[in-house]
C-alpha cells in the first residue's frame, strides 16, 4: 500500500502546488499571495523530503536493510505520509475559499485534479474525504466564464478545453448530440445547449429521455 499512498501524494502535491502557484500569481493583496506561496513551498519541501526517503528505502532494500530495519522505515515514512495528507487537507481546504473569491479556469482545474489523487489516498487509508459542496464546480466554472465576459475577451482554446474537461465534473447528467454523438455535459433545469462537437443546437426538453442523468432523482425539464 506505500507505493500507492507516495505516488498518489506526489501527483496530489504537484496539482495542488500548480493551483497555488496560479492562484499566487494572480492575486490582487499581495499579503494572501504570499501566504500562499509560504503553503505551496511547504507542501513541496515534504513531498520532495518524502519521495527522496521513499527512494533510499526501495534503493537499499535488496542487501543492506534487513527485514526488521525494513518495517521500522515504512512505519517512519508511513507517519510521515499521514503528516503530509494531514496538511495537504488543510491546503485544499484554504484553496477551496480562495478559488471562491476569484475563480479561474486553470486553478480550478488542477484544484479538481489535487483534490481526487487526495482523495484516493484517504480511500485507502480509511479516511474521511475531502468534503466539496455539490455546485462547487458548477459556480465556480460559472464565475470564471463571466470574468473573461466582463474583461471582454474571447475564450482561449486551452481554456475551451479545460471547460470541457471540467463541465463533466460540474455536470449533473449527460447527453449524447444527435447529429455528431459527441457527449455533452448536461445541467439541471436548463431546455437547450450547444453542442461542443458541431455547435449545433440540442433541445433537451424534447431528447430528455435520452439523457444520462448522474443524479438518483431525474429532474424535469418541462417548459415553465
Amino acid at each position: 500500500m506505500l507505493p500507492l499512498i507516495i505516488g498518489g501524494l506526489v501527483a496530489a502535491v504537484g496539482f495542488a502546488a500548480g493551483a497555488l502557484t496560479s492562484h499566487a500569481a494572480g492575486e490582487k493583496d499581495r499579503q494572501a499571495a504570499k501566504q500562499l506561496e509560504k503553503v505551496n513551498t511547504d507542501l513541496i519541501n515534504k513531498r520532495d523530503a518524502l519521495e527522496r526517503r521513499y527512494r533510499e528505502l526501495t534503493d537499499e532494500t535488496n542487501d543492506q536493510v534487513n527485514d526488521l530495519q525494513r518495517k521500522l522505515i515504512e512505519s517512519e515514512l508511513e507517519k510521515d505520509a499521514l503528516f503530509l495528507v494531514v496538511r495537504l487537507q488543510n491546503s485544499l481546504l484554504l484553496l477551496m475559499q480562495v478559488i471562491d473569491r476569484e475563480a479561474s479556469f486553470e486553478v480550478l482545474f488542477q484544484f479538481r485534479e489535487a483534490v481526487n489523487q487526495t482523495n484516493i489516498v484517504l480511500a485507502h487509508i480509511g479516511e474521511e474525504l475531502i468534503p466539496i459542496p455539490k455546485d462547487y464546480f458548477s459556480r465556480n466554472l460559472t464565475r470564471a466564464k463571466l470574468k473573461v465576459a466582463k474583461l471582454g475577451k474571447a475564450l482561449t482554446e486551452e481554456q475551451k478545453l479545460l471547460i470541457q474537461q471540467l463541465s463533466t465534473t460540474a455536470s449533473e447528467g449527460s447527453i449524447s448530440c444527435p447529429k455528431c454523438r459527441q457527449q455533452n455535459a448536461v445541467m439541471k433545469n436548463v431546455p437547450s445547449l450547444k453542442c461542443g462537437g458541431c455547435g449545433s443546437l440540442i433541445d433537451l426538453i424534447s431528447v430528455q429521455d435520452e439523457i444520462h442523468w448522474n443524479a438518483r432523482t431525474v429532474p424535469s425539464l418541462a417548459a415553465q
